[in-house]
């Protein structure tokens, strides 16, 4: 293992290069390289080192990954993330003859400097040694490499009903995919991954808003600047999903963007300051996307606090447990009629009576199907029931008559269990 050099509970690193020096003969493997390199740079008196706080990082490791924060300025001279890939790519190359499989990935700019996932762990001595050899890429750097970061991300919300945005991407085939991996299949190309994220990101950020990212494995942190569209698909390709957050204070606005596996996006914005109308024009952005590439989507009541699905409680006859598990019917079903939804030929083909709607042709055989009084589906409504609490159940519009006669227009078009039964996308 790499010679360590405790001084004030750190275990200090070396600010140089990783080629060989000079003196370097009868082993150049990465471990002693960089021991001879600690040793020949305390000889020298040269004190300006990265720390590795290697408590911190176990603090953040999760299984085979542990996030951590390169927490310097660099001396005024904060590295691109391009620099950052550079580096850890040829430490990762270097390690990897050893049997070190250690990498990094998903670089984010947060609130205390460069963060990022090491992965491929099988003991915290890879991490170390990986640390240690990506320190010294850093001449005269002083500052730590800790675990972390971990923020709460938005702790404040506003429990009144506003309006979400639900798109469901086309997918690779998920009958080809084992039963097993089916709960956790993204199934989106590389390029349209990144375009979504890059969607996501710009949809999201508010001039002046604070931002977090979140990748679902105990990680929510504050982010910096608008650079991090790499790093998302990184985590989706990695988790299979992700949460954007977007907050301005006084009055309390905030966006939340949301990516789930089966190719499921989901936007929400909460904003007192505008009326219905503008809430409803910047969620509705999400079905134009790439309507081509996507299955089916639709604007919806949602709640101002929690995650984007709780629209399943509102389904007149299946619950979200039931789309999870048979997605492939959205090419051509639906869960329940909405005021503005993007559909396909083969749904319009199930449809029962859409002359009251207004349809819009899109490329790819997709349509845009919007109720031509839309104040009456996305005005703002009331949730609670009659002991005043919130409740999912009620997050529909405040008509009953005109849900009843919507159902019926897109009649054999929404899923009932009959429909599974009877359209078994596994069989």
């Amino acid at each position: 293992m790499i010679g360590r050099i405790i001084e004030s509970g750190f275990f200090h690193l070396v600010s140089l290069v990783m080629q060989r020096a000079p003196e370097e003969s009868a082993d150049d493997s990465p471990t002693a390289t960089a021991q001879r390199i600690v040793t020949n740079r305390l000889e020298k008196g040269q004190r300006h080192m990265l720390e590795i706080d290697l408590r911190s990082l176990k603090r953040f490791r999760t299984g085979p990954r542990v996030r951590f924060v390169l927490a310097s300025d660099f001396g005024g001279r904060v590295p691109e993330e391009d620099t950052l890939r550079t580096i850890a790519r040829e430490v990762t190359e270097r390690l990897s003859p050893t049997g070190n499989p250690a990498c990094a990935a998903q670089w984010v700019m947060s609130s205390q400097g460069w963060a990022g996932w090491l992965n491929g762990l099988r003991n915290l001595d890879d991490a170390e040694e990986w640390f240690n050899l990506f320190a010294a890429s850093f001449s005269r750097t002083d500052g730590k490499i800790i675990g972390g970061p971990r923020e709460r991300g938005l702790s404040e919300f506003d429990w009144t009903p506003t309006l979400a945005g639900n798109l469901y991407l086309t997918t690779a085939d998920m009958r080809a995919v084992d039963s097993d991996e089916r709960g956790w299949f993204w199934g989106i190309d590389e390029t349209m991954t990144r375009y979504v994220c890059e969607q996501m990101m710009y949809w999201a950020h508010m001039p002046g808003a604070t931002e977090w990212l979140a990748n679902y494995v105990g990680d929510s942190f504050e982010t910096r600047g608008l650079d991090h569209v790499e790093s998302m698909a990184e985590m989706v390709r990695d988790v299979y999903q992700l949460r954007l957050e977007a907050a301005l204070r006084e009055p309390l606005r905030y966006r939340t963007a949301e990516i789930k596996p089966h190719g499921s996006v989901a936007i929400r914005v909460v904003d007192p300051t505008v009326g219905w109308t503008d809430r409803l024009a910047l969620v509705k952005e999400i079905l134009t996307w790439s309507a081509p590439r996507s299955d089916y989507g639709y604007v919806r009541h949602c709640s101002g606090i929690g995650g984007l699905d709780d629209d399943g409680k509102t389904w007149p006859h299946i619950d979200e447990a039931h789309v999870r598990y048979n997605r492939p019917l959205l090419t051509s079903f639906v869960p329940d009629a909405y005021g503005i939804q993007l559909l396909t030929d083969a749904h319009l083909a199930r449809a029962h009576d859409l002359s009251d709607w207004d349809i819009t042709p899109l490329d790819g055989g997709r349509h845009l199907v919007m109720a031509r009084d839309l104040e009456s589906w996305y005005r703002p409504i009331d949730d609670r029931d009659e002991n005043g609490q919130h409740s999912p159940a009620l997050l529909l519009p405040d008509n009953p008559d005109l849900i009843a006669k919507a159902r019926t227009d897109f009649g054999d078009m929404i899923i009932t269990p009959s429909t599974i039964d009877t359209h078994n996308p596994w069989r």
